[in-house]
């Protein structure tokens, strides 16, 4: 009817679109679904196949939710299905838009399947879009140094906690409590890797800045 009306391919599928917005802000899931699965079939114009993927993403991304970023947290309640793999495969979709949300959903996603290298890439992605020094980057690091430990990647795990408590150490000094969670970090990172004489120094560290 629209398309007899002015003649306009497009406004079928902009329609459907933004019918599939309505029905999820609605708490329609199912209609939601099925609409915006409609409107990428109806071959829309790129912003229209936008409008209709973040639907299918937000939709998957309900589903697979834990409402945690704790990365240590997901990795211990990993185990595939299918609904992670078409979050993952939807949210793929939205990657060339370098939304920092996509990114930590990708990355949460990864560590819920059990693959925390692959979640690693994504937080790291994350974390390059956030502002340096701000609360949000700090947290992106802290997850990225145990997706990173997780994977086996020590190294690499070691040199973002590093960097975490450099930043933590120029801002309240080298004697604040506020450090113990990186170290804390840095002491669970370093076990890991076997490097035990470095561990008892940052076990050392603890115990004084504890007191």
């Amino acid at each position: 009817e629209l398309e007899a009306e002015d003649g306009d391919a497009g406004a079928i599928p902009r329609t459907v679109a933004r019918g599939a917005e309505t029905a999820l802000d609605a708490g329609e899931l199912e209609t939601a679904e099925r609409l915006a699965t409609r409107a990428l079939e109806a071959s829309p114009d790129t912003a229209t196949e936008l409008q209709a993927q973040k639907v299918l993403a937000d939709l998957s991304w309900i589903k697979v939710n834990r409402g945690t970023e704790d990365m240590a947290n997901l990795l211990a309640a990993a185990g595939d299905n299918e609904d992670l793999t078409t979050a993952r495969d939807r949210l793929l979709s939205l990657e060339a838009h370098n939304d920092p949300s996509t990114f930590s959903r990708l990355a949460q996603v990864e560590a819920l399947r059990g693959q925390p290298a692959a979640a690693a890439e994504w937080q790291r992605r994350e974390r390059e879009t956030l502002p340096a020094g701000s609360g949000a980057e700090a947290g992106a690091r802290v997850n990225l140094a145990t997706l990173l430990g997780a994977a086996g990647q020590w190294n690499e795990a070691l040199e973002e906690n590093a960097l975490l408590l450099a930043d933590f150490e120029a801002q309240y000094g080298p004697s604040d409590k506020r450090l113990l969670p990186v170290l804390g970090q840095r002491l669970e990172l370093l076990e890991g890797a076997g490097q035990k004489k470095e561990a008892k120094k940052v076990r050392k560290r603890m115990k004084k800045l504890s007191r």
